[in-house]
C-alpha cells in the first residue's frame, strides 16, 4: 500500500537522511531548513510512504499561482519501484485540483536521467540557468 501525506516534525530525521542518500553536501536542505518549509504556509512538503516506511519526499514553493518543485527525491533501494511516479503523479493531481496555473523545477543539466522523467510527465525544457548548479565541486 502507497500513501501519501504532508510531512511533520516528526519526519525531519528521515527527510535529513534522505537528503544525505539523493543529494551533495552542498545541494542538501540543512535540518533548519527543512524544518521551515514543514510549517511554512506556503510551502508543502510531502511524504510518500510504502507500508509504515517513509521512501520519498517532495518540497514545493507556493507562489502566486504556481508551485516550485524545490526538492524531489526517493531513496535509493526504491527508485526503481515507480514511487517517484505516483509521487510525481500525485503533487500534478493536487495542483490541478488547487487551479494552479503551473509547476516549475530546475534539474542539473548533466543529470540527464531526471529529464527524462520529468518530460514524461510533461515538463518542457525553457532555458539554461549558467552557473545553477556548481559542478565542479
Amino acid at each position: 500500500m502507497v500513501e501519501i501525506r504532508l510531512a511533520t516534525l516528526d519526519d525531519i530525521p528521515f527527510l535529513m537522511a534522505l537528503e544525505e542518500a539523493s543529494f551533495n553536501e552542498h545541494d542538501r536542505f540543512s535540518k533548519e531548513s527543512i524544518k521551515r518549509s514543514i510549517k511554512s504556509p506556503t510551502q508543502f512538503v510531502y511524504i510518500i510512504m510504502k507500508g509504515t516506511k517513509s521512501v520519498g519526499s517532495a518540497t514545493l514553493h507556493l507562489h502566486k499561482n504556481v508551485w516550485r518543485l524545490y526538492s524531489f527525491a526517493v531513496l535509493p533501494a526504491y527508485r526503481k519501484h515507480h514511487m517517484g511516479a505516483i509521487l510525481l503523479g500525485e503533487i500534478i493531481k493536487r495542483a490541478e485540483e488547487k487551479y494552479l496555473q503551473k509547476i516549475t523545477l530546475e534539474v542539473n543539466s548533466e543529470n540527464t536521467s531526471a529529464i527524462r522523467f520529468y518530460e514524461r510527465f510533461g515538463f518542457k525544457f525553457v532555458r539554461l540557468l549558467e552557473d545553477y548548479y556548481d559542478n565542479k565541486r
